[in-house]
């Protein structure tokens, strides 16, 4: 008698992925460059063919822009007829029956050299209304040339003559953005090219689980890349960043029963209710429950995705810079090659914004078409027969992976029309097209030393974070090592991390039980919910089969699935290596805890001054993240004030700031030049310009303590009186008596709490400040959305304001999204009025945030703030009836 028909799934069927090996596999978001931004006024030469005519100031006056896209229609006029030469009543076309003297001739030059012309003919009746223009289409991509011929009379010494207008514009194709990957479409590649098919004759061996691909294409990815590893370990990769374990089933359906692959996520929202008599219960638990921190060096950390929460701007959201020149040079001008100097090397540059001209109030503004990526660059044309964007006389250069712009002073090597933008540098030629003729070499004997520059960028940093387990009594000051020597992405890191630490130390509850229904016993990813409300995950479930029953040994644990592994990011080391004989980088991390969930009294100092190193204004802007209403801009700047052995003050140096989320944490990551320099600084010198590195040590390159103070600006750094050229010029050097500065964060100074470092002089510091957000309530949940779109990072935006939402599933404490599906948003209900102002009371200080209680329009289970890209920003599972209210979430601030 046949009892059962069932699928038994076998986890050891999964290992057959082991079996395919993916070769090395990169996920690139799109580097496009919009050329368009840079359209500039096209320069006219002019060209007299006769001598007589010279000392004259003819000029055409046709605005042509450029560059265009392919099949664009330009109607070019009658430069005659329609009165865009200078003076036009000063000539007269001849009457004359010669028709070289009796015509104007527009001449353009296609890419390829073909020569195509057009002629207007002199009506002595209309001499001001003959054919008004001529259309032409530009079919080809390059640079056309285009030359007007106008042949006159002059009225008052009757001298024929003819006047020659040249310029050159450059044709593009119009490129269309690229969409981003999401995690669908990077799995559904990994399973395409996983095993090598031929077009029409192999279907895949392995797809992705239908219902699933659709949730999946909901998440945007970062890049990925992967170095030769088995199909399996591929697919943990993704796994590691949606929290979930990669599994093979094989699908029945299929005439070739191809394996279809599913991932058991960490954590679901399916209850699951145990009617079984339960024989056997036992508890175990890992070593490393004693550990609450994972302290992590990471090497070429970047954030490829969301540019607006990893990018940099330098020296600062409100500041310049001048040109510097190559380490081991000193003399900075036009003929020493002038660089813009970067603080980090550059996975990508955003924005190129030029300062003052030669310290004149009108700025120059965005050049930022004007910049190229090196491979890019070196394809440009170094001669004078081409245009922007096609030449280098209008280009500036950086490499990826490079800590600086060049390029500035490249002249044409063939620069034949004298007086033409092809005799001059690229970086004057840029100038002139984006102001429209302002000239950097009119009044000033210094002209490219004055120049000043801003660059925002995605930097490459490597540094060291460190993340917190989240729920109350976990240890942080005992740490598990957790190494990545790979080149990652910031999210992707930070969610491993987060999930890492997570899972850390769980209580593992293995219980046994009898069933009679196969479909009685639950599955991995369902909620099983005590008598007492505890809630635990289904792990894994194991089944022994009798003739009367089912018996199974189900594994729960707390709050979300366990991995038995770790999950790296792995990726290719794409940069140069550089040496670490002469000096080694040291990275120093502090963290700080905001702790989510019950109140709590004490987090005070003595005197009156809170231990917290972040203070009211970078608390007012960390709960913006709620209100998202203030005017608050991300940290930008951080002031390094160093101290001897004995207190006394060293150097006051600023350094620009990276503001990234990571995992539940934001980093504020800065590092020094060099083991002895904070960075270059230009001062004039017996009519130049010099430049020498800032020491930010003593006379031996050490120092014992360091103050961290952290701005949102650069300006509370300066007195009022310093001028902007001064400013740039001084950096990183900042004014010593500036008074009245409100940082979002500070140490303070001297002993009163600023960083032990105790510096050799062989060690390049590398600080990391990170705001770690840890609960003491069990029931809160701590979401994405509370770092990653968070003011401190982002700078405030309405945007991003969150909505308040309720559920009538539970929280995943580990899920990228929230279960919106599940859920009723409360529209009418704005979140900015549960919020209250962080507030100082009494002595000692205590320094605190909440979100007032909230009235549940409708029975859930959990209720949140949802980000408008359905990130949870913060959340709780607390069952509600509709119009009871929510426990108030307190947040502290402290150390």
């Amino acid at each position: 008698m046949k009892l059962y028909d069932v699928d038994v799934q076998f986890c050891e069927l999964t290992k057959e992925l082991e079996r395919t090996v993916c070769d090395n596999l990169t996920f690139t978001g799109y580097l496009l460059k919009n050329y368009y931004s840079g359209i500039f006024l096209s320069e006219w030469t002019t060209v007299y063919i006769d001598e007589g005519l010279k000392g004259r100031n003819d000029a055409i006056d046709y605005v042509l822009y450029g560059p265009i896209s392919i099949g664009s229609q330009i109607n070019f006029p009658n430069p005659y007829a329609t009165a865009i030469i200078t003076n036009p009543d000063d000539y007269e076309l001849s009457k004359t029956s010669n028709a070289e003297r009796s015509h104007q001739t527009l001449k353009i030059t296609t890419p390829s050299g073909q020569e195509v012309s057009h002629d207007w003919y002199y009506d002595p009746n209309n001499p001001h209304n003959v054919a008004p223009s001529w259309p032409y289409i530009f079919a080809d991509k390059g640079t056309y040339s285009l030359e007007y011929t106008i042949s006159f009379a002059y009225l008052y010494n009757a001298y024929y003559g003819q006047i020659k207008y040249t310029t050159k514009i450059g044709v593009l194709e119009n490129a269309y953005l690229k969409p981003y990957w999401t995690i669908r479409t990077v799995l559904e590649r990994i399973l395409s090219v996983c095993t090598t098919r031929r077009k029409g004759i192999h279907e895949p061996v392995y797809f992705l689980d239908p219902v699933q691909a659709a949730m999946f294409e909901q998440i945007p990815a970062p890049e990925f890349s992967l170095t030769r590893c088995t199909l399996r370990e591929a697919l943990s990769v993704i796994g590691g960043y949606i929290h979930g374990i990669p599994r093979l089933e094989f699908d029945e359906s299929r005439e070739d029963e191809g394996g279809r692959i599913v991932y058991d996520m960490l954590g679901g929202t399916e209850v699951k209710t145990i009617t079984a008599p339960m024989l056997y219960e036992d508890e175990a638990q890992g070593i490393d429950e004693h550990c609450g921190t994972l302290d992590s060096f990471v090497q070429n950390l970047v954030t490829s995705r969301d540019i607006t929460a990893g990018a940099i701007s330098d020296p600062g959201a409100d500041g310049y810079k001048t040109v510097r020149v190559d380490a081991g040079k000193v003399r900075i001008s036009k003929d020493d090659d002038p660089i813009i100097p970067l603080a980090y090397p550059a996975e990508r540059i955003l924005k190129l914004e030029c300062g003052y001209i030669n310290g004149r109030t009108a700025p120059v503004g965005d050049i930022t078409a004007y910049l190229y990526e090196g491979a890019e660059y070196d394809a440009l044309s170094g001669y004078n027969n081409t245009a922007y964007p096609y030449s280098k006389a209008w280009a500036l250069r950086y490499a990826k992976g490079d800590n600086k712009i060049t390029a500035l002073n490249f002249r044409p090597s063939k620069a034949t029309d004298i007086g033409s933008a092809y005799t001059h540098t690229a970086i004057r030629n840029i100038i002139i097209a984006v102001t429209g003729g302002a000239d950097i070499e009119s009044g000033t004997t210094t002209p490219y030393q004055n120049l000043m520059f801003r660059v925002t960028y995605i930097p490459i940093i490597s540094t060291r974070v460190q993340q917190l387990r989240t729920d109350k009594g976990a240890n942080h000051d005992n740490a598990l090592i957790y190494n990545q020597n790979s080149n990652v992405e910031t999210e992707a890191y930070g969610e491993n991390l987060r999930g890492a630490i997570a899972r850390m130390g769980r209580p593992a509850i293995r219980r046994t039980y009898d069933f009679t229904h196969f479909a009685d016993i639950p599955t991995p990813g369902q909620i099983i919910i005590d008598p007492d409300g505890t809630r635990y995950y289904v792990a894994e479930v194991s089944r022994e089969f009798d003739l009367i029953k089912i018996r199974a040994t189900v594994t729960l644990v707390k709050n979300f699935n366990k991995l038995s592994e770790y999950m790296a990011i792995n990726s290719s080391y794409r940069l140069y290596d550089v040496s670490e004989k002469q000096s080694v980088d040291r990275y120093v991390t502090y963290t700080s805890k905001i702790t989510i969930g019950n109140a709590i009294t004490g987090y005070a100092a003595s005197g009156g001054s809170s231990k917290a190193i972040i203070k009211l204004a970078g608390i007012n802007a960390f709960m913006d993240i709620f209100a998202q209403g203030g005017n608050h801009k991300p940290v930008a700047a951080m002031r390094a004030i160093t101290y001897g052995k004995s207190g006394n003050e060293l150097k006051r140096v600023a350094l620009p700031v990276i503001s990234v989320p990571l995992g539940n944490s934001i980093c504020l990551i800065s590092k020094f030049d060099s083991n002895y320099g904070a960075g270059y600084q230009s001062q004039p010198y017996d009519g130049v310009n010099v430049q020498h590195q800032v020491p930010y040590g003593d006379v031996y390159g050490e120092f014992e303590d360091m103050r961290a103070d952290y701005f949102d600006s650069l300006n509370p750094l300066f007195d009022d009186d310093t001028t902007a050229l001064d400013r740039a010029d001084m950096l990183p050097i900042v004014d010593s008596s500036a008074a009245g500065v409100v940082p979002y964060a500070t140490t303070f100074g001297g002993n009163a709490g600023a960083y032990i470092i105790q510096k050799d002089n062989r060690e390049i510091i590398n600080l990391n400040t990170e705001f770690a957000a840890v609960k003491n309530r069990d029931s809160v949940i701590i979401g994405k959305g509370l770092m990653s779109n968070n003011p401190l990072v982002r700078g405030s935006d309405t945007a991003l304001k969150g909505d308040i939402w309720f559920f009538t599933v539970a929280l995943n404490e580990l899920s990228n999204k929230a279960p919106l599906n599940n859920g009723v948003k409360a529209a009418e209900l704005n979140i900015a009025n549960y919020i209250s102002t962080p507030f100082l009371t009494g002595l000692p200080i205590v320094i605190a945030g909440n979100i007032a209680a909230i009235t549940a329009p409708v029975a859930c289970v959990s209720w949140g703030v949802v980000a408008p890209n359905g990130d949870l920003i913060i959340g709780e599972n607390v069952t509600l009836n509709a119009g009871q209210d929510t426990p108030t979430i307190y947040f502290n601030f402290g150390d």
